[in-house]
């Protein structure tokens, strides 16, 4: 779909970045207001990157693949949609354009940003007994 999303954008607000270095990934979250990650990985575990967006504040659009709605919930941090599906990103992005529900996904985001913590990842591993 990349290349439909292209032709589509007509705004100078939407970047394409692709693949970029770890150590830039910071730097371009900062400068984001949502994250889109449109996995068509279905074996996709859960991408580090959702973590790195929440950790910065930003809400996400992303597949429903593998383990993503293990902790994306729908509406509530982010937007899940259908692998594959041009008209479900379409409105996911056009939803989140709306400020009332980016604020509505904000809040959520900044009540999940506990789990980008490593503290909670130890937590997490010491009550399953993984030392």
């Amino acid at each position: 779909l990349l290349e439909e999303l292209k032709e589509s954008n007509k705004s100078s607000n939407v970047n394409f970045l692709g693949q970029v270095p770890n150590k830039d990934i910071s730097y371009y979250l900062s400068q984001s207001d949502v994250l889109v990650v449109p996995s068509k990985n279905r074996y996709e575990g859960f991408p580090r990157v959702i973590l790195e967006a929440w950790a910065c504040g930003l809400p996400i659009v992303v597949t429903n693949v593998g383990g993503v709605s293990a902790f994306v919930k729908n509406g509530y941090n982010g937007y899940l949609i259908p692998s594959h599906s041009y008209e479900h990103l379409k409105d996911a992005i056009v939803k989140i354009m709306n400020y009332s529900n980016y604020s509505q996904l904000l809040s959520g985001v900044r009540k999940s940003s506990e789990i980008t913590t490593k503290d909670y990842w130890v937590r997490q591993f010491r009550d399953l007994g993984i030392h």
